[in-house]
């Protein structure tokens, strides 16, 4: 009997923790955090005054740096964690720390693009376009990070492999993303580069 009461004394301190903390409850539900972290957090809360967010930005940046590797279900719900997140300059903080700091796959990618995309678009699309350059410039063979690209679905990327492709005149490439580009605009884009291509390379017309 008394272990009941104590168990159901500390579910109500972790009730009162999570809603102090503004943790959504699924942090709880996929063991992202534990329920004697969160408790330790409130405590602290109390001492300091710190606010709510510092501590569900602690516990973002702890799970990033802590797993080496993610189902592709954890990751969709770290990302809408992060969408409905109640603080949005915290959120948007994560984001970037997210994507900069994780090698995730295109299909996780995604996932993300999908729910913190929403939230955040234009920061969501500098990131990884950032992301694809450094890759580029890091890479010991420029067209074979840019056929990488190429095979990503998410629409900046590919634009991102379009500045490349047209850079170094790869117009196999660029006639690639005019037949399958992954919007209208990308295919319209490359199709005028493929013929800027064809242009340059054709010999003047000679005059009469």
């Amino acid at each position: 009997m008394a272990s009941e009461v104590e168990g159901h004394l500390l579910q109500i301190s972790i009730d009162q923790a999570m809603l102090l903390l503004e943790y959504d409850r699924r942090w709880l539900e996929v063991g992202f955090v534990t329920p004697e972290v969160v408790v330790r957090q409130a405590t602290e809360h109390a001492e300091t005054a710190l606010s709510t967010e510092h501590f569900r930005w602690r516990s973002f940046t702890s799970l990033l740096t802590d797993r080496n590797s993610w189902l592709d279900s954890e990751v969709a719900t770290l990302a809408t964690l992060i969408e409905v997140d109640p603080d949005p300059c915290m959120a948007e903080a994560t984001l970037q720390h997210l994507v900069l700091r994780k090698p995730w796959t295109d299909a996780q990618f995604e996932l993300l693009a999908a729910t913190v995309g929403r939230r955040f678009p234009k920061t969501f699309a500098v990131l990884w376009e950032y992301q694809v350059e450094r890759a580029l410039a890091a890479s010991q063979s420029q067209r074979e990070a840019a056929e990488a690209a190429l095979r990503c679905t998410l629409s900046f990327v590919q634009f991102t492999a379009l500045d490349v492709i047209e850079e170094r005149q790869w117009i196999d490439l660029a006639q690639r993303l005019a037949d399958t580009g992954i919007s209208k605009e990308i295919r319209h884009h490359a199709r005028q580069i493929v013929r800027q291509i064809r242009q340059s390379q054709s010999p003047d017309t000679p005059k009469a």
